[in-house]
């Protein structure tokens, strides 16, 4: 009796071991997954969402060219101008940092034209995407201050997937 009592000892610290190491560690960002479309004339959107709730979408816009998106406002308190113009960066890996203009609001920040007016040039949209599709992780910053941070398992293939739904520039 004594020996099975030890057998079952050893039996439940071992499953207890094996369910606690198949728990996802706190601050485990999740992978890119593709959006699947919801209307006819959406190609869906490769998108992540970061263990602190913010949320990266890369789609297609109207224009033909991609819309990036950081949902929800995730500015730090210093810098809550709402509606103005404003110079996302995307940092990966600790690289260079790639620019991006956007619009902030209390929704968040959704890219936009440049600060002048003009069209965001498609390389700079190419330089954005390639790196996100190579690197490891990313820091969006404005005004030099992390806004968030993703981990970038599967964006090459969501990326990708987007890219063979549609013809959108900046991919």
């Amino acid at each position: 009796m004594k020996v099975e009592l030890k057998v079952d000892a050893a039996m439940t610290r071992l499953m207890i071991a094996l369910l606690i190491s198949c728990l996802p560690a706190t601050g485990v960002l999740a992978e890119w997954a593709m959006r699947p479309p919801k209307a006819g004339d959406d190609n869906g959107s490769a998108v992540v969402q970061n263990a602190e709730g913010h949320r990266l979408k890369i789609g297609c816009g109207n224009g033909g060219s991609i819309a990036i998106s950081l949902t929800p406002d995730t500015r730090p308190a210093d810098l809550k101008f709402v509606g103005d113009g404003a110079v996302i960066y995307f940092r990966v890996d600790g690289g260079r940092p790639l620019q991006m203009p956007a619009t902030c609001g209390t929704q968040g920040c959704y890219q936009d034209f440049m600060l002048g007016g003009e069209p965001w040039p498609i390389s700079q949209m190419r330089a954005i995407t390639s790196a996100l599709r190579v690197g490891s992780s990313v820091d969006v910053l404005l005004g030099g201050k992390i806004m968030s941070r993703f981990d970038l398992s599967g964006s090459s293939a969501a990326l990708s997937e987007l890219e063979a739904r549609t013809q959108c520039d900046g991919l």
